[in-house]
């Protein structure tokens, strides 16, 4: 008799089950890779006025109006996946790919010791009128399986929109034409890391997590970008709906690292 030695399936880490529905924590990408002829989409929601400030009256800023999105995303592969995504901020549309290079192993020394994800695309500009591309890697660890798992991706992103002014809150809401003169900068470029951690609280149900940007290059707002709140997935684990807190209302890659 012969006897066919049998292939070990390879086994990959697991962090919070939250984090295997979505392509993004709230703005830093995830790890996550459609199966092949999958489908999924994206809706975002993001109050646009600041809380601080407000009273109930106007229930802290939630009266107001909110900048919104809607994506989709297709599997083309296993590993390699295609989007497409529009936001109300000044209308831009974002598409791009996103091919896992490799998956974290559960086990030291028997596969990658990290997953990594690269991902390449661009939005439109209506302030400079341009097509901006922008390059990410996505690198993610799992610290404590299926409890706490972080997120590091590198972004460089050409012809971030930049407006020379000192006191500038965001350079994505001035008109087109500036009246101030104030020294339009076209073709700007941005390098930032986004960093996110996600922890379990309720097993399978609910998670926390938590986001830094950090620029390192390049144009910047006035203070760096975060946000936090909660992961809460369905019953079905097929939805996850993220409920969070911001400084940033931008849901593009090229918006998102200023």
């Amino acid at each position: 008799k012969v006897h066919k030695a049998k292939t070990a399936k390879k086994e990959y880490a697991k962090g919070p089950l939250s984090t295997t529905v979505g392509d993004k924590l709230f703005t830093t990408p995830s790890d996550n890779i459609l199966l092949k002829k999958g489908f999924a989409y994206n809706f975002t929601h993001r109050f646009a006025t600041p809380i601080s400030g407000r009273t109930s009256g106007d229930l802290y800023g939630l009266d107001n109006f909110a900048y919104t999105g809607l994506g989709l995303n297709y599997g083309i592969t296993n590993n390699l996946e295609a989007h497409v995504y529009r936001t109300s901020v000044l209308d831009a549309i974002e598409a791009g790919l996103r091919f896992r290079i490799f998956r974290e192993s559960k086990k030291f020394g028997q596969g990658a010791p990290f997953g990594l994800i690269v991902s390449s695309g661009f939005q439109t500009d209506n302030i400079q009128n341009s097509i901006d591309p922008y390059l990410q890697a996505t690198l993610s660890k799992v610290i404590i399986p299926k409890w706490l798992k972080i997120y590091a991706s590198p972004t460089f992103a050409w012809k971030t929109p930049t407006i020379g002014s000192f006191n500038s809150k965001s350079a994505l809401l001035f008109p087109f034409n500036d009246p101030k003169h104030r020294n339009f900068k076209r073709n700007g470029e941005t390098f930032a890391i986004p960093l996110g951690a996600v922890v379990q609280v309720l097993p399978n149900k609910l998670s926390v997590f938590g986001e830094y940007l950090t620029v390192l290059s390049g144009f910047k707002e006035k203070v760096n970008g975060w946000s936090f709140g909660l992961q809460i997935l369905s019953r079905l684990e097929t939805h996850v709906w993220t409920l969070g807190v911001s400084n940033m209302p931008y849901s593009t890659v090229g918006n998102q690292i200023v």
